[in-house]
């Protein structure tokens, strides 16, 4: 994945914060999710910082209960084909 220019690579054997935590101490405010399914999508839910936002290009699957009034789930689309 470096060789594709990734600045960073997240072992799948870290846990999804303590992997963030080694590269940045800053709160994260927005998370671009182009593959996450519910188990995914909910980890990077609960790393945005107060105010963040989750961009989801699959259609959201996060827990009710765990949705807070401080952050947003977006869904985009991007389509090379619509005018």
């Amino acid at each position: 994945m470096k060789s594709l220019g990734a600045t960073h690579v997240i072992d799948r054997s870290e846990t999804l914060a303590g992997a963030v935590r080694k590269i940045t101490s800053e709160p994260i405010k927005y998370i671009y999710a182009a593959i996450a399914l519910k188990e995914t999508q909910t980890a990077a839910y609960e790393l945005l910082a107060s105010g963040g936002g989750l961009l989801l290009v699959l259609l959201p699957e996060i827990d009710k209960e765990k949705l807070t009034n401080d952050k947003v789930v977006v869904m985009v689309f991007g389509e090379v084909h619509s005018d």
